[in-house]
């Protein structure tokens, strides 16, 4: 049995996964240690040498229904049950695991695009950051993107990453929809919500810089209508 529950408090719990970041005291205990869950150090370069760079300063993270096409840069390569213990995640998963890209965050630390599993499918983009001097991979992550739809109900979360004075920082956009029809098909309204937040990593941690702000969601547009301009 299926337990639907009201559109507002499915929203409330999305704004607030969007941009919760770790606290100070978790940042640092995951930068001092080795996770327990991980394999043998020795290993940890193989596996991050298996995340391709990207290739572009700037690029929109989305997900949908698009995996398996051949334009589509987050379709990844399934990651094994060995290079998985790396991931601070659960493996009693139905659903696999996909290596997508990576980029460079600073000197030390480089985050890892994964396509994750989520509520029907691996829909969920997350960033894992690793530790190159520890040679781990940290316990905070962002997710950058998740699409899912269900009786009426459907969200749309995307992110624009990009550069500023070196330092990636990361525009999501969540977009939430509800179609009134499929409870009462003489009421044909749809009620949409738009939010958005700008994230940024100060070197140990994700700090949020600024929540709904105007001018965020027509710098998310105004970067999406360039890249389709471009061909992108």
């Amino acid at each position: 049995m299926k337990i639907f529950l009201p559109i507002s408090v499915v929203f409330i719990v999305l704004v607030w996964q969007a941009c919760k970041t770790p606290s100070a005291d978790s940042a640092k205990s995951a930068d001092s240690t080795t996770l327990a869950h991980t394999p043998e150090r020795a290993d940890f370069g193989a596996f991050v040498e298996k995340f391709e760079w990207a290739l572009k300063d700037s690029l929109e993270v989305f997900s949908g229904s698009y995996f398996g096409q051949p334009d589509y840069p987050y379709t990844g390569t399934e990651i094994d049950s060995l290079d998985l213990r790396w991931l601070p995640v659960t493996s009693q998963l139905y659903d696999p695991f996909y290596r997508c890209l990576k980029i460079r965050l600073d000197s030390v630390h480089d985050g890892l695009l994964v396509r994750t599993p989520s509520e029907y499918e691996s829909s969920s983009i997350k960033l894992f950051v690793t530790n190159n001097t520890g040679r781990f991979v940290q316990e905070q992550f962002i997710e950058l993107a998740e699409s899912f739809g269900d009786a009426g109900y459907s969200m749309d979360k995307r992110t624009w990453i990009f550069n500023t004075k070196s330092k990636p920082q990361f525009l999501i956009w969540v977009h939430d929809a509800d179609d009134r029809s499929v409870e009462d098909e003489n009421d044909t309204t749809v009620v949409t919500t738009d939010y958005t937040c700008l994230i940024a990593w100060n070197g140990h941690n994700f700090d949020t810089l600024g929540v709904n702000k105007r001018e965020y969601l027509l710098q998310f547009l105004t970067l999406s209508n360039k890249a389709k301009s471009a061909g992108q």
